[in-house]
C-alpha cells in the first residue's frame, strides 16, 4: 500500500498503532466498565510525556487514539496532541450514542486533520443503528479509518456494518473482547498463571482466532487486530 501523499516512507521505522493521552486536569470519571478504570493514573499520559517516551523508544510515529474513559467524546486533546507531535501521528477521535449530530462531529475532526473514527459503543450499544452504517459510510467516502469498540455481544451489529460498506476496512478494537477460552487459573510455559482471555485482550494481546458471529461474513474487511496506521502506513490485515 503506497504511502499517503506528504507522508515519508515507513521502511525501517517503528510506529505506534494505539495510543492514548490524558490531561489529568479535565479527565472525567471512567463510566467505560473497565476494570482497570482510571488506568491513566499509573502513569504520567499527558502528551508532553507521551512525546518524551516515544522518542527515547525510537518510535517514529503512530495513531493517538481518543481516550474515551478519560476525556469522553470531547476529541480535543488527541486532535492537539496530534498535531503537536507532527506530521507522522495521526489522531483518531471517538463518538458514541449520548453524541449529537455524530456526522457533523467527524466532519469537523476530519478538517482539523483526524483520519481515524472510534464507534464506541460500551457500555451503551448503538452499532446496530442506521447512524452507525451512515458514519462508516462517511470514513470511507472521506478516507478516515473506522475503528469499533464493542463486546462480543455486538459482533453481528459490525458485521452488518461491513457488509453495508464493504469497501471500507473496519478495526475491531480489543478483537470484540472474545474470550480466548482455556482454564485461567493454567500455567503457562514458565509456570506463571496465565491469563484469561480477557485480561489478555485488555492488556492489548492480539487475537487471530475466529470471532464468535462473524463467521459465515464474506466481507474480508475486518481488521481483528488493533494495528491500523491510518495513512501512515501499511495497515495489518491479521
Amino acid at each position: 500500500m503506497a504511502d499517503r501523499e506528504g507522508v515519508r516512507s515507513t521502511v525501517g521505522r517503528v510506529l505506534d498503532a494505539h495510543l492514548h493521552v490524558v490531561d489529568l486536569q479535565t479527565c472525567v470519571d471512567d463510566l467505560t466498565g473497565n476494570p482497570n478504570a482510571r488506568w491513566w493514573e499509573q502513569l504520567d499520559c499527558s502528551p508532553e510525556a507521551v512525546a518524551v517516551r516515544v522518542g527515547a523508544a525510537d518510535v517514529a510515529g503512530g495513531v493517538l487514539v481518543q481516550a474515551v474513559g478519560a476525556h469522553g467524546f470531547d476529541n480535543s486533546l488527541v486532535l492537539g496532541a496530534a498535531e503537536a507531535l507532527g506530521d507522522d501521528w495521526r489522531a483518531m477521535v471517538a463518538v458514541g450514542s449520548t453524541v449529537k449530530d455524530p456526522l457533523s462531529v467527524l466532519d469537523g475532526a476530519v478538517a482539523q486533520g483526524a483520519t481515524g473514527l472510534r464507534l464506541f459503543s460500551i457500555p451503551d450499544p448503538w452499532l446496530n443503528s442506521d447512524t452507525a452504517v451512515e458514519l462508516v459510510q462517511r470514513c470511507a467516502d472521506s478516507g478516515v479509518g473506522p475503528s469499533v469498540c464493542c463486546l462480543a455481544e455486538e459482533l453481528p451489529a459490525v458485521a452488518r456494518i461491513a457488509a453495508a460498506v464493504p469497501d471500507c476496512e473496519i478495526a475491531l478494537d480489543h478483537c470484540g473482547f472474545v474470550s480466548l477460552g482455556g482454564d485461567d487459573r493454567a500455567l503457562d510455559r514458565s509456570g506463571h498463571p496465565r491469563e484469561s482471555g480477557r485480561e489478555a485482550e485488555h492488556r492489548g494481546l492480539r487475537c487471530c482466532r475466529p470471532v464468535p458471529g462473524l463467521s459465515g461474513i464474506a466481507t474480508g474487511r475486518l481488521v481483528r487486530c488493533r494495528a491500523y496506521c491510518l495513512g501512515i502506513g501499511p495497515s495489518s490485515g491479521t
